[in-house]
Protein backbone atom coordinates (compact mmCIF):
# COMPACT_ATOMS: atom_id res chain seq x y z
CA UNK A 1 0.00 0.00 0.00
CA UNK A 2 2.98 2.35 0.90
CA UNK A 3 4.74 1.17 -2.33
CA UNK A 4 1.49 2.45 -4.06
CA UNK A 5 0.75 5.46 -2.80
CA UNK A 6 3.92 6.58 -3.32
CA UNK A 7 3.83 6.11 -7.44
CA UNK A 8 0.42 7.71 -6.90
CA UNK A 9 2.41 10.85 -6.03
CA UNK A 10 4.74 10.81 -8.49
CA UNK A 11 1.99 10.76 -11.39
CA UNK A 12 0.52 13.54 -9.54
CA UNK A 13 3.18 15.24 -9.31
CA UNK A 14 4.16 14.97 -13.05
CA UNK A 15 0.86 15.87 -14.26
CA UNK A 16 0.98 19.27 -12.10
CA UNK A 17 4.74 19.74 -13.86
CA UNK A 18 3.01 18.77 -17.38
CA UNK A 19 -0.20 21.37 -17.14
CA UNK A 20 2.52 23.74 -15.83
CA UNK A 21 4.84 23.24 -18.84
CA UNK A 22 1.67 22.97 -21.18
CA UNK A 23 0.59 26.72 -20.12
CA UNK A 24 4.31 28.59 -19.97
CA UNK A 25 5.65 26.39 -22.49
CA UNK A 26 7.13 29.66 -24.34
CA UNK A 27 8.91 30.38 -21.35
CA UNK A 28 10.92 27.23 -20.79
CA UNK A 29 14.39 27.30 -21.52
CA UNK A 30 15.76 23.39 -21.29
CA UNK A 31 19.12 22.37 -21.63
CA UNK A 32 20.45 20.69 -24.81
CA UNK A 33 20.09 16.72 -22.77
CA UNK A 34 16.33 17.50 -22.37
CA UNK A 35 16.53 16.97 -26.37
CA UNK A 36 17.40 12.78 -25.39
CA UNK A 37 14.14 12.90 -23.64
CA UNK A 38 12.17 15.07 -26.21
CA UNK A 39 13.32 12.96 -29.19
CA UNK A 40 12.05 9.16 -27.20
CA UNK A 41 8.37 10.62 -27.66
CA UNK A 42 8.48 8.97 -30.99
CA UNK A 43 9.11 6.13 -29.83
CA UNK A 44 7.09 5.68 -26.43
CA UNK A 45 4.09 7.20 -27.45
CA UNK A 46 2.68 4.28 -28.52
CA UNK A 47 2.60 2.89 -25.23
CA UNK A 48 -0.21 4.45 -24.28
CA UNK A 49 -1.68 3.93 -27.24
CA UNK A 50 -1.54 0.27 -26.85
CA UNK A 51 -2.64 0.31 -23.03
CA UNK A 52 -5.74 2.19 -23.52
CA UNK A 53 -6.91 0.09 -26.06
CA UNK A 54 -6.05 -3.46 -23.63
CA UNK A 55 -7.61 -1.20 -20.60
CA UNK A 56 -11.04 -0.45 -22.60
CA UNK A 57 -10.76 -4.42 -23.75
CA UNK A 58 -10.31 -5.58 -19.73
CA UNK A 59 -12.58 -3.01 -19.01
CA UNK A 60 -15.64 -5.31 -21.59
CA UNK A 61 -14.11 -8.14 -20.62
CA UNK A 62 -13.54 -8.19 -17.33
CA UNK A 63 -17.09 -9.98 -15.96
CA UNK A 64 -16.97 -12.99 -18.63
CA UNK A 65 -13.10 -13.38 -18.17
CA UNK A 66 -12.95 -13.28 -14.09
CA UNK A 67 -10.39 -10.54 -14.69
CA UNK A 68 -8.69 -9.61 -11.55
CA UNK A 69 -9.42 -5.72 -11.08
CA UNK A 70 -5.85 -5.66 -9.09
CA UNK A 71 -4.71 -6.55 -13.09
CA UNK A 72 -7.27 -3.62 -14.26
CA UNK A 73 -5.47 -1.21 -11.61
CA UNK A 74 -1.93 -1.76 -12.94
CA UNK A 75 -2.83 -1.35 -16.64
CA UNK A 76 -5.02 1.57 -15.82
CA UNK A 77 -2.36 3.16 -13.56
CA UNK A 78 0.68 2.31 -16.36
CA UNK A 79 -1.19 3.86 -19.56
CA UNK A 80 -1.54 6.82 -17.15
CA UNK A 81 1.78 7.38 -16.13
CA UNK A 82 2.90 6.55 -20.15
CA UNK A 83 1.14 9.02 -21.24
CA UNK A 84 2.02 11.69 -18.81
CA UNK A 85 5.63 10.59 -20.15
CA UNK A 86 4.51 10.97 -24.06
CA UNK A 87 2.85 14.24 -23.26
CA UNK A 88 6.37 15.60 -21.41
CA UNK A 89 8.13 14.27 -23.85
CA UNK A 90 6.49 15.63 -26.83
CA UNK A 91 6.57 19.02 -25.07
CA UNK A 92 10.44 18.49 -24.92
CA UNK A 93 10.57 17.71 -28.47
CA UNK A 94 8.24 21.11 -29.53
CA UNK A 95 10.72 23.26 -28.35
CA UNK A 96 13.33 22.40 -31.06
CA UNK A 97 13.83 24.27 -34.19
CA UNK A 98 11.14 23.49 -37.07
CA UNK A 99 7.87 23.42 -35.29
CA UNK A 100 5.17 25.93 -35.43
CA UNK A 101 3.32 26.70 -32.32
CA UNK A 102 0.10 26.98 -33.90
CA UNK A 103 0.82 23.74 -35.79
CA UNK A 104 1.28 21.90 -32.20
CA UNK A 105 -1.09 23.48 -30.44
CA UNK A 106 -4.36 20.88 -30.70
CA UNK A 107 -2.04 17.97 -30.39
CA UNK A 108 0.22 19.23 -27.59
CA UNK A 109 -3.48 19.59 -25.47
CA UNK A 110 -5.02 16.98 -26.83
CA UNK A 111 -1.75 14.88 -25.01
CA UNK A 112 -2.66 16.55 -21.66
CA UNK A 113 -6.27 15.89 -21.83
CA UNK A 114 -5.21 12.16 -23.20
CA UNK A 115 -3.07 12.14 -19.44
CA UNK A 116 -5.84 13.57 -17.47
CA UNK A 117 -8.53 11.58 -18.68
CA UNK A 118 -6.25 8.31 -17.90
CA UNK A 119 -5.92 9.32 -14.50
CA UNK A 120 -9.04 10.01 -13.97
CA UNK A 121 -10.25 6.70 -15.27
CA UNK A 122 -7.79 4.78 -12.67
CA UNK A 123 -9.82 6.90 -9.79
CA UNK A 124 -13.41 6.04 -11.22
CA UNK A 125 -12.64 2.79 -12.35
CA UNK A 126 -15.27 0.99 -9.63
CA UNK A 127 -18.00 3.78 -10.64
CA UNK A 128 -20.49 1.96 -12.80
CA UNK A 129 -21.67 4.58 -15.44
CA UNK A 130 -18.80 7.09 -15.02
CA UNK A 131 -16.25 4.43 -15.83
CA UNK A 132 -17.97 4.13 -19.10
CA UNK A 133 -17.98 7.56 -19.51
CA UNK A 134 -14.03 8.16 -19.22
CA UNK A 135 -13.54 5.10 -21.10
CA UNK A 136 -15.49 6.68 -24.02
CA UNK A 137 -13.68 10.08 -23.70
CA UNK A 138 -10.02 8.49 -23.69
CA UNK A 139 -10.76 6.64 -26.60
CA UNK A 140 -11.46 9.56 -28.83
CA UNK A 141 -8.93 11.60 -27.18
CA UNK A 142 -6.24 9.58 -28.78
CA UNK A 143 -7.54 8.94 -31.61
CA UNK A 144 -7.95 12.27 -32.63
CA UNK A 145 -4.16 13.08 -30.81
CA UNK A 146 -2.62 10.66 -32.45
CA UNK A 147 -4.75 11.46 -36.03
CA UNK A 148 -3.39 15.08 -35.02
CA UNK A 149 0.82 14.07 -34.36
CA UNK A 150 0.15 11.67 -38.17
CA UNK A 151 -0.69 15.02 -39.74
CA UNK A 152 2.62 16.86 -38.27
CA UNK A 153 4.67 14.20 -38.83
CA UNK A 154 3.83 12.89 -42.46
CA UNK A 155 1.72 15.78 -43.58
CA UNK A 156 -2.01 16.53 -44.18
CA UNK A 157 -3.78 14.03 -45.55
CA UNK A 158 -1.39 11.28 -44.34
CA UNK A 159 -4.50 8.71 -44.22
CA UNK A 160 -6.60 9.01 -47.78
CA UNK A 161 -3.56 10.16 -50.01
CA UNK A 162 -3.68 6.62 -51.42
CA UNK A 163 -7.11 6.98 -52.60
CA UNK A 164 -6.90 10.57 -53.48
CA UNK A 165 -7.16 10.95 -57.11
CA UNK A 166 -4.30 12.63 -58.38
CA UNK A 167 -4.59 15.29 -61.40
CA UNK A 168 -1.48 15.96 -63.43
CA UNK A 169 -1.88 16.75 -67.13
CA UNK A 170 0.60 17.55 -69.68
CA UNK A 171 0.50 20.75 -71.08
CA UNK A 172 2.13 23.86 -72.49
CA UNK A 173 2.59 24.80 -68.74
CA UNK A 174 4.91 25.40 -66.01
CA UNK A 175 6.87 22.13 -65.29
CA UNK A 176 6.93 23.69 -61.49
CA UNK A 177 3.18 23.63 -61.01
CA UNK A 178 2.61 20.14 -62.76
CA UNK A 179 5.46 18.11 -62.14
CA UNK A 180 7.81 19.40 -59.30
CA UNK A 181 5.88 21.00 -56.93
CA UNK A 182 3.06 18.04 -56.77
CA UNK A 183 5.89 15.82 -56.00
CA UNK A 184 7.48 18.23 -53.50
CA UNK A 185 3.44 18.31 -51.96
CA UNK A 186 3.64 14.57 -51.23
CA UNK A 187 6.94 13.85 -50.48
CA UNK A 188 8.93 17.17 -49.09
CA UNK A 189 6.39 19.63 -47.39
CA UNK A 190 5.30 17.61 -44.48
CA UNK A 191 8.88 18.94 -42.96
CA UNK A 192 9.31 22.09 -45.02
CA UNK A 193 6.27 24.05 -44.90
CA UNK A 194 5.49 27.60 -43.87
CA UNK A 195 4.64 26.32 -40.01
CA UNK A 196 7.21 23.41 -40.07
CA UNK A 197 10.54 24.90 -41.84
CA UNK A 198 12.98 22.11 -41.05
CA UNK A 199 16.45 23.91 -42.51
CA UNK A 200 14.45 27.36 -42.52
CA UNK A 201 13.09 26.02 -46.03
CA UNK A 202 9.47 26.21 -47.49
CA UNK A 203 8.54 24.23 -50.40
CA UNK A 204 4.98 25.18 -50.63
CA UNK A 205 5.88 27.63 -53.61
CA UNK A 206 8.53 29.10 -56.07
CA UNK A 207 9.09 32.03 -53.36
CA UNK A 208 10.68 29.01 -51.14
CA UNK A 209 12.51 27.23 -53.63
CA UNK A 210 14.09 30.34 -54.75
CA UNK A 211 15.11 31.77 -50.86
CA UNK A 212 16.31 27.77 -49.93
CA UNK A 213 16.66 27.28 -46.50
CA UNK A 214 19.92 28.09 -43.81
CA UNK A 215 22.32 27.16 -46.39
CA UNK A 216 20.80 29.44 -49.11
CA UNK A 217 19.80 28.71 -52.49
CA UNK A 218 18.93 25.05 -53.55
CA UNK A 219 18.76 25.37 -57.14
CA UNK A 220 22.05 26.07 -58.87
CA UNK A 221 24.28 28.57 -57.49
CA UNK A 222 26.74 30.21 -59.30
CA UNK A 223 29.20 27.05 -59.76
CA UNK A 224 26.24 25.68 -61.09
CA UNK A 225 25.44 23.37 -58.43
CA UNK A 226 22.56 22.50 -56.68
CA UNK A 227 22.25 21.55 -52.59
CA UNK A 228 18.75 20.10 -53.72
CA UNK A 229 19.95 17.87 -56.35
CA UNK A 230 23.29 16.32 -53.85
CA UNK A 231 20.88 15.92 -51.30
CA UNK A 232 18.12 13.89 -52.89
CA UNK A 233 20.89 11.49 -54.76
CA UNK A 234 22.28 10.93 -51.25
CA UNK A 235 22.04 7.55 -49.48
CA UNK A 236 19.05 7.74 -47.29
CA UNK A 237 21.10 6.70 -44.24
CA UNK A 238 23.35 10.06 -44.64
CA UNK A 239 22.65 12.91 -42.40
CA UNK A 240 22.36 15.40 -45.13
CA UNK A 241 19.72 12.84 -47.31
CA UNK A 242 16.44 14.19 -48.40
CA UNK A 243 14.26 13.09 -47.49
CA UNK A 244 15.15 11.67 -44.52
CA UNK A 245 15.56 8.26 -43.24
CA UNK A 246 12.35 6.64 -42.46
CA UNK A 247 10.40 8.97 -44.94
CA UNK A 248 9.32 8.17 -48.09
CA UNK A 249 12.34 8.21 -50.66
CA UNK A 250 12.00 10.01 -54.02
CA UNK A 251 11.28 7.46 -56.93
CA UNK A 252 13.89 7.14 -60.03
CA UNK A 253 11.36 9.32 -62.04
CA UNK A 254 10.46 11.67 -59.05
CA UNK A 255 14.62 12.24 -59.05
CA UNK A 256 15.07 12.28 -62.63
CA UNK A 257 12.05 14.87 -63.53
CA UNK A 258 13.34 17.46 -60.52
CA UNK A 259 17.52 16.52 -61.95
CA UNK A 260 16.07 17.71 -65.04
CA UNK A 261 14.18 20.29 -64.34
CA UNK A 262 16.84 22.24 -61.87
CA UNK A 263 19.52 21.82 -64.53
CA UNK A 264 17.42 23.29 -67.31
CA UNK A 265 17.87 25.84 -64.74
CA UNK A 266 14.61 25.53 -62.28
CA UNK A 267 12.72 28.21 -63.98
CA UNK A 268 8.79 28.72 -63.02
CA UNK A 269 8.31 30.01 -66.85
CA UNK A 270 9.10 26.18 -68.65
CA UNK A 271 6.55 24.59 -69.54
CA UNK A 272 6.08 20.25 -69.55
CA UNK A 273 6.43 20.25 -73.56
CA UNK A 274 9.68 22.21 -73.77
CA UNK A 275 11.26 20.34 -70.71
CA UNK A 276 9.98 16.94 -71.98
CA UNK A 277 10.41 17.56 -76.07
CA UNK A 278 11.39 14.09 -76.99
CA UNK A 279 10.69 10.60 -76.24
CA UNK A 280 13.38 9.59 -73.78
CA UNK A 281 12.49 12.07 -71.29
CA UNK A 282 8.78 12.03 -71.91
CA UNK A 283 8.95 8.64 -70.57
CA UNK A 284 10.13 10.51 -66.86
CA UNK A 285 7.19 11.87 -66.70
CA UNK A 286 4.86 9.13 -67.55
CA UNK A 287 3.80 8.27 -63.72
CA UNK A 288 2.87 11.62 -62.89
CA UNK A 289 0.18 12.10 -66.03
CA UNK A 290 -2.96 11.32 -66.12
CA UNK A 291 -4.61 9.69 -69.07
CA UNK A 292 -7.55 11.75 -70.50
CA UNK A 293 -8.14 9.58 -73.72
CA UNK A 294 -10.58 7.09 -73.10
Amino acid sequence: MKSKNIWINVLTLLQVMLLFMAVFEERLILPSFIQLIGRSHPLILHFPIVLIFISTFFLITSKRWNIPKDIVEIMLFVGAFSATITAISGLFLSRETGYSPDELLYHKWGGVIVSVLMSVWLMVREAKNMKWIVTFLSVIAVIITGHLGAGITHGEGFLLEPIMEKEVKISGTSVFSEIIQPIANEKCTNCHNAKKRKGELDLTNFNGWKKGGEQGSILLNEENKSELIRRIFLASDHDDAMPPKGKRSLTEEELAAINLWVASGGDTLLSVAELFANDSTLALIQPFLLNDQP
